[in-house]
């Protein structure tokens, strides 16, 4: 019961404390702080799906050219095969 007490009275001369000291006021520009921390971190985010959106479209695209590529030497290879067993 005396921990209980003294835990009430501790937690009040801490929050006087705070009020005393102009807590408010640093928990204001903290939040502030904050806030424009995640606008900037939503920035980065956006830039980041729009490069992997971009990045994705480059792959498919040169993947495309190089299955290409191996078919057309694959072809020509099998041409020549004929070629030299005939």
């Amino acid at each position: 019961m005396v921990k209980l007490f003294f835990g009430g009275v501790a937690g009040m001369v801490l929050l006087a404390v705070f009020f005393y000291s102009g807590g408010p006021g640093y928990m204001r520009s903290f939040g502030a702080g904050t806030e424009a921390a995640g606008e900037r971190l939503e920035k980065y985010g956006e830039q980041i799906k729009d490069s992997t959106k971009k990045t994705g479209k480059i792959v498919k695209k040169r993947a495309k050219d190089a299955k290409k590529t191996v078919d057309e030497t694959f072809e020509k290879t099998k041409e020549k095969i004929k070629e030299y067993t005939r």
